[in-house]
């Protein structure tokens, strides 16, 4: 028996979490490995990583040219569907030779289950390449962490899911919300489907909790504009926002563009001396003083399917305020482990004038862990994934 995991994603999230997977099967005797791009070797000992990219050597120096010469400026006058087909094409014939590789590697290594975590393009030849696979014997796994990519879904995404029951094995998502939204739209069928939730998947201990003096409410993660960070903070410079003393923590990630939106938001925002901006990766015992300083996390997200930032959140004693988006408040109980809530710039003001706020932190942060120790425990749900694998 063996997992060959597929990440060719480039974000840290989901590595982390394909990483994971792989260091829990090795406990329970499992050979696994995960087939990556490059700059994902240094990883801790004892998870077998693959780099892999479409080109090596010379074929490598002459597709990096090419890329090079359509990615520059086009001429005056060159008709646009010329340069912008050349540019795509390049791309297929890089994912076709990619697949190529994987293919090459996992019917000469004895792989039982290819388990792929993400789907980079949305080709239809990817769809071959995995029939290929299916008739050597092996299995297909396939994990939507977006039953629906965040900027929409194209036509060729559509068409290539609706495809995938062929050659699928089976399907694993995060919530309900996602697995009713796969079956509706794209015809998969509820029985190939299973919501296993995501676990923790930064290494941090836990230093129990020590609350700020004054009410904190922690926005952490990536910075997108699906997470819906600036709505919030548009609706907290509203004059009928009117907190007591509080701070507002963001602190992670962001692109240049989603960066410079922020910071001029905040440049003229009536609350910026209660607002922190730490943009950026941090390193895992600053995010431990982070949480264990927040009375809240707040995920204000506009749509979403779950949130990796959960589990961390609750495994280190921090309730969640969410919106009732997607699949969130299907990992938050209402008044337990935090709040749902459409509206969160007031309900963070109405949290800032309690008194006892402390108390109330400190007793939905233990109701989280508690369901994390029931619902979000790494050894349950790999307990639950090794089932699915004979």
């Amino acid at each position: 028996m063996k997992v060959t995991f597929l990440e060719f994603t480039g974000r840290g999230g989901i590595f982390q979490y394909t990483s994971t997977y792989v260091q829990y099967l090795k406990k329970n005797n499992i050979a696994s490995e995960i087939i990556t791009s490059p700059g994902h070797e240094n990883v801790q000992e004892g998870i077998k990583v693959i780099s892999m990219e479409p080109y090596t050597g010379l074929k490598k120096c002459l597709f990096l040219f090419k890329k090079k010469l359509l990615s520059s400026p086009k001429k005056e006058n060159a008709p646009a569907s010329k340069v912008s087909g050349a540019r795509s094409m390049n791309s297929i014939r890089g994912c076709r030779h990619l697949w190529e590789k994987i293919l090459k590697r996992v019917t000469a290594d004895n792989t039982s289950i290819v388990h792929i975590q993400w789907i980079w393009d949305y080709y239809p030849f990817q769809i071959e390449y995995m029939q290929r696979m299916k008739s050597k014997g092996i299995k297909i796994f396939f994990t939507f962490h977006n039953s629906v990519p965040h900027d929409g879904i194209s036509s060729e995404a559509l068409s290539f899911y609706k495809s995938l029951p062929k050659v699928v094995s089976h399907f694993f998502c995060h919530s309900e919300y996602d697995k009713d939204t796969i079956t509706s739209k794209y015809n998969i069928p509820t029985d190939m489907i299973t919501t296993l939730p995501m676990g923790n998947v930064v290494e941090i201990k836990s230093r129990g909790k020590d609350l700020a003096k004054i009410p904190t409410f922690l926005f952490f993660g990536h910075i997108r504009p699906y997470k819906g960070l600036l709505p919030l903070l548009e609706q907290m410079a509203l004059p009928s926002f009117a907190p007591k003393d509080f701070r507002f923590i963001i602190a992670g990630k962001s692109s240049p563009d989603m960066k410079r939106e922020i910071e001029e938001e905040l440049s003229r925002h009536p609350q910026r001396k209660n607002i922190d901006l730490l943009d950026g990766y941090l390193a895992n015992e600053r995010i431990a003083e982070l949480f264990q300083r927040a009375h809240f996390l707040v995920l204000p997200y506009l749509s979403a399917t779950q949130s990796a930032v959960i589990p961390l959140s609750y495994y280190l004693h921090t309730p969640a305020i969410a919106t009732p988006n997607g699949g969130l408040k299907e990992w938050i109980n209402d008044r337990s482990t935090g709040y749902i809530s459409d509206n969160i710039s007031k309900l963070i003001q109405e949290l800032t004038h309690l008194p006892d706020i402390d108390d109330i932190a400190g007793t939905m942060g233990d109701a989280a862990f508690e369901f994390y120790k029931q619902n979000l425990d790494w050894d349950k749900i790999i307990t639950r994934y090794i089932s699915y694998l004979h």
